[in-house]
């Protein structure tokens, strides 16, 4: 069996012998005829019926899913981009730090995608479809409690927040709460159309958000806007986000009405999952908002330029981690076969960001030049130590996604420690811009380690299994 993206099991095409192909001379081997050419005939021959067979579509839906998922953070890298150069650092520094509290956030609820994924197509396949919208408004209700509590302790707290980030008004941080609230809808809807194999339709969800915001805020940057103008372009993108998932939803069968029953093991297993993703978000973002605190705005924009560089280290395996999980899913057994899926992965990631962060490492005024459109020599170091210090961050996130996938969260606890030992770090260690980012770097080394700790090497080393 083979598990797709979304969670349920797919069942395998039918071994094909090349017995029918033969029988019709059109790829079987005969006098005179070169066996190599049969098989690579045969071989294409397979690859066309494979992709056209409407019972096995893993390969198109999975291109789909990451097509998908590659063209938003085309138009995130763009929007970044456009930021640094019409933006000024001081600006900057706030946009980033703002959208580093909304990453922190929105990363964990990514868990939720997976959960709904999962129920999602649980009720499809056992033909009870019509039970989804009821279980997406029933989700829709109770994310209202989260909700309410994030704007309630932004009011409570807007004075010790404008303190924290060094703003001169509130408004940044209250277009960024309203963000993060629109925000964690959009996991929810994504995930339902996963359930569904509306990969097309989640597509457009995940790219209505940076559309929108590069579309908004690039033109709000242009006509001289302040760092909330381009925020408010972001809660724009989620709002449009949220109500493309609607419409999207919509189309399927069942109403948004009836009794949506109780799902034993939903939240159970999005809490467990959110909490392993809550220590990589605060590794993964964190290094913006402590500069952002300990900083002045202008050099705080100019370290923030730099740490979207290093964030390329970040978004490389995350394709590999998609494209990884359906084939790894379980309910808590390790195999050797699944080992081996995770060592490729590991290799892959590992030779991405090795490279990258080789690249950054010998030609670095190339890359400051060619993203801020300026070279500072003060940020040279910093560059590189950060993009080296992401790549076992990025190994440990691989380790995450596969430990998840077969429901074993140990790896949570390795993840939360290291999130919590790095702003600890930081608090004291922050005299330079170095510190802040060797710190990370520990972090990022020791999290890899631990999460590597974490994998149940007595299984996956078994000639046994």
């Amino acid at each position: 069996m083979i598990r797709a993206a979304s969670g349920y099991a797919v069942a395998p095409a039918a071994e094909d012998d090349g017995s029918k192909l033969i029988s019709n001379g059109t790829a079987g081997p005969c006098k005179g005829h070169d066996p190599d050419h049969s098989t690579s005939v045969l071989s294409i021959t397979r690859l066309i019926r494979l992709l056209r067979h409407p019972a096995d579509r893993m390969f198109r839906d999975s291109m789909l899913l990451l097509i998908g998922t590659q063209v938003a953070n085309v138009f995130s890298l763009i929007f970044q981009v456009a930021m640094m150069r019409m933006l000024l650092p001081a600006e900057y520094a706030v946009v980033t730090a703002m959208l580093g509290v909304f990453m922190t956030v929105f990363i964990p609820m990514g868990a939720l995608m997976g959960t709904a994924a999962h129920f999602a197509a649980r009720f499809v396949k056992s033909n009870e479809s019509h039970k989804v919208k009821p279980m997406v408004l029933r989700v829709c209700r109770h994310l209202l409690v989260p909700c309410v509590a994030i704007c309630l302790v932004t009011v409570l707290a807007r004075r010790p927040l404008v303190a924290f980030f060094r703003l001169d008004s509130f408004a940044p941080i209250a277009v960024t709460a309203v963000s993060c609230c629109l925000a964690m809808y959009i996991p929810l809807f994504i995930g339902s159309l996963h359930g569904f194999q509306a990969f097309i339709k989640a597509s457009l969800v995940r790219m209505a958000l940076s559309g929108i915001r590069l579309t908004v805020g690039v033109g709000a940057a242009a006509l001289g806007g302040t760092a909330a103008w381009i925020l408010g372009a972001h809660a724009l993108g989620a709002c449009a986000s949220s109500i493309v998932g609607i419409i999207a939803l919509a189309g399927f069968c069942g109403t948004w009405r009836g009794n949506a029953p109780r799902i034993d093991g939903f939240y159970p297993y999005f809490l467990r999952h959110m909490i392993a993703s809550v220590g990589y978000a605060v590794l993964m973002n964190a290094d913006v908002i402590m500069a952002k605190h300990y900083f002045p705005a202008d050099q705080a924009g100019l370290f923030a330029r730099v740490a979207m560089i290093g964030r390329i280290i970040i978004f490389l395996p995350m394709p590999v981690a998609l494209a990884m999980f359906p084939k790894v899913v379980s309910s808590g057994e390790a195999d050797r076969g699944t080992g081996v899926t995770l060592l490729k992965a590991v290799i892959m990631v590992g030779v991405l960001v090795g490279g990258v962060a080789l690249f950054c490492s010998l030609w670095p005024g190339l890359i400051l030049r060619l993203f801020t459109g300026s070279q500072s020599s003060e940020m040279i170091p910093v560059l590189r130590i950060l993009v080296w210090g992401l790549c076992p961050l990025s190994i440990a996130f691989v380790i995450m996604n596969y430990e998840v996938a077969q429901r074993r969260f140990k790896v949570a606890v390795p993840l939360v420690l290291c999130a919590a030992l790095y702003v600890s770090g930081v608090t004291v260690w922050h005299q330079s811009f170095i510190q802040i980012v060797g710190v990370l770097a520990a972090a990022s080394t020791m999290a890899a380690t631990l999460c590597a700790a974490c994998l149940p090497w007595r299984s996956l080393l078994s000639r046994e299994s």
